[in-house]
């Protein structure tokens, strides 16, 4: 808006007002790949469009689109236990399933609350041992291509590094209380995690007028005594 209102200046050889593409971001896409099938949000919208009863997957096609790419929400509609096991049943839909599949461990091993310490454990390590092949089954089948091709099949070098270091420092955590090191309190994983911090957003955003969503913390008081 500032931009289009020339409240920052033109430069000589760049028409930026005029030019539809040139604040345009070509982001990559990935062809991620298991044996012989890809993942592919085309499975999901067939589910979407072929199942009748909403009640069989409760998923929309704003689950599959959001306008907002931090929708938590359409996260864990998506990996839900009804839609793993339609994309389990169907063998084209593999790999869909077994990307899914390990987004719904991430989910149990750091945010949800009701996950035991053990499985927290188990999740979190069966997503770096399954990552791990992954990655070693893509090196050694496309060998002869080059990394950034082989990196193309694989979830981003973000991801995979978030889902060893978690482990990791989940690993370390236990030890540490296990030795007597940190107090039992300190094996509340889910705190550590943004989305009770985002609850709390949309919490405060509910409270304020249908004019403006921004929150003003300052009124600490009041809001405290407006959120039970």
């Amino acid at each position: 808006m500032k931009l289009l209102l020339g409240f920052f200046a033109t430069p000589p050889n760049i028409n930026l007002t005029n030019d539809d593409k040139c604040l345009q971001i070509d982001i990559p896409g990935a062809d991620l790949t298991v044996g012989n099938k890809k993942a592919n949000m085309l499975h999901l919208e067939n589910i979407v469009k072929t199942y009748n009863s909403k009640f069989d997957h409760a998923l929309v096609m704003s689950d599959l689109n959001p306008s907002d790419r931090q929708n938590y929400r359409s996260c864990e509609k998506v990996s839900s236990d009804e839609v793993l096991a339609i994309l389990e049943s169907n063998d084209d839909t593999y790999a869909t399933f077994l990307y899914i599949k390990l987004l719904r461990y991430i989910i149990d091993a750091f945010i949800n609350k009701a996950t035991s310490i053990r499985d927290r454990l188990y999740f979190a390590w069966t997503i770096v041992f399954v990552c791990r092949l992954w990655k070693a089954w893509l090196n050694l089948e496309f060998k002869s291509s080059t990394q950034k091709s082989r990196d193309n099949y694989f979830i981003t070098k973000p991801a995979y590094y978030s889902v060893e270091i978690n482990a990791h420092i989940l690993l370390y955590l236990i030890l540490l209380v296990h030795e007597g090191s940190l107090p039992s309190e300190s094996l509340q994983i889910p705190l550590f995690s943004n989305q009770s911090r985002e609850s709390i957003f949309r919490s405060s955003r509910s409270l304020t007028g249908t004019q403006s969503t921004m929150v003003n913390f300052t009124v600490k008081g009041k809001f405290s005594e407006k959120i039970p």
